[in-house]
C-alpha cells in the first residue's frame, strides 16, 4: 500500500501500530466486510487483512501476534462469528500469522493461455447450452444470488462486489430455459493480456456445457479485441475447473498462493 491508501485502511479497519523506544516497528489493519445479504445466514461475516508492515529485523512471531491479539480484543464483542481472510506467500509473513492462529484454509492456481490466435476457430465451434447476452444492472441481484448459489462463502461476491464487476468487466450472462444460470467477467490486465475476472454456473446446471461455453466466449472476445494473452486463477481444490481450463489449452503458471484464515467466535 502506498501514502495514498492509508487514509482508507485508517478510515474503514481495525488499524493497530506497534512501538518501541518512540520509533514505530509494526502495523496491521484489518477491514470487516458489511454483510451481503446473499452471505448464508450460518456463515461468519468476512473480513480482510488488508496489510501488515514490520520493520527490518523485528521477529514476524511476536509482532504480528501482538498485533492480531489488539485486533481480536476489538472484535471480540461482534454478535456473529468473523473470519478473518488474508493473502501472501512470504516467509515471514507465513511465520508470523501462524503464530497469530491463522491456518492455510485454500490456495489459489494461475493460469495462462499463452496464445489466443490457435483457439478462436475451436472455441466458436461449440454446442450451445445457453444463450448468452451482456449483464445490466437489472440483473445484479440475480448475479449475486446465483454467485451465493455456485461459490463457497469465502468466495462468495456480494450485490455491491457485482456492481464494481460490471463497472470494470465485460460480464456476460448466461439464459436456459428463461433463467439465469451463469455468468463470465473479463477484465483488461494490461494491453496485451486479458483477464478472466470470474465465471461461474449454477450446480443445477452444471454438465450442460455451459461453462465451457462462458468459457469459449470470453476467449473469443479477448482475441477479437487484440489481446495476445489470456491469465486466470482458481483453487488448487476446484478440479473440475481446472480440467475445463486445461481443455482449453491453459497451463498452470508460478508457485501457488496461500489463503490464510482465522476465526472469531461471536457472541
Amino acid at each position: 500500500h502506498g501514502a495514498e491508501d492509508l487514509p482508507t485502511l485508517l478510515a474503514n479497519g481495525i488499524a493497530m501500530l506497534v512501538q518501541e523506544n518512540d520509533h514505530s516497528v509494526g502495523f496491521l489493519c484489518v477491514r470487516v466486510e458489511q454483510r451481503p445479504p446473499t452471505l448464508p445466514a450460518w456463515s461468519p461475516t468476512r473480513a480482510y487483512l488488508r496489510c501488515v508492515a514490520l520493520l527490518a529485523g523485528f521477529s514476524p512471531r511476536e509482532l504480528v501476534t501482538q498485533l492480531m491479539t489488539s485486533v481480536v480484543e476489538q472484535l471480540a464483542n461482534s454478535r456473529t462469528a468473523i473470519q478473518i481472510i488474508g493473502y501472501g506467500s512470504e516467509r515471514w509473513l507465513a511465520q508470523g500469522l501462524k503464530c497469530a492462529g491463522f491456518a492455510i484454509v485454500d490456495r489459489i492456481q494461475f493460469y495462462e493461455l499463452a496464445s489466443l490466435t490457435h483457439q478462436t476457430a475451436s472455441v466458436t465451434s461449440g454446442a450451445c447450452g445457453a444463450r448468452l447476452q451482456a449483464a445490466g444492472h437489472e440483473h445484479l441481484e440475480r448475479l449475486a444470488q446465483l454467485d451465493s448459489e455456485s461459490f463457497p462463502p469465502l468466495w462468495h461476491y456480494g450485490y455491491q462486489d457485482m456492481v464494481e464487476l460490471l463497472m470494470r468487466c465485460r460480464v456476460q450472462i448466461a439464459i436456459s430455459n428463461d433463467a439465469l444460470v451463469g455468468y463470465s467477467a473479463v477484465s483488461a490486465n494490461s494491453k496485451i493480456e486479458a483477464q478472466l475476472a470470474r465465471i461461474a454456473v449454477l450446480p443445477q446446471a452444471q454438465g450442460r456445457g455451459i461453462g465451457r461455453q462462458l468459457l469459449a466466449d470470453s476467449i473469443e472476445y479477448a482475441a477479437s479485441n487484440g489481446f495476445t494473452g489470456f491469465i486466470l486463477n482458481t483453487q488448487t481444490g476446484n478440479i473440475r475447473s481446472q480440467s475445463l481450463y486445461r481443455a482449453f489449452g491453459f497451463r498452470s503458471v508460478g508457485p501457488t498462493i496461500p489463503i490464510w484464515s482465522m476465526s472469531i467466535a461471536g457472541q
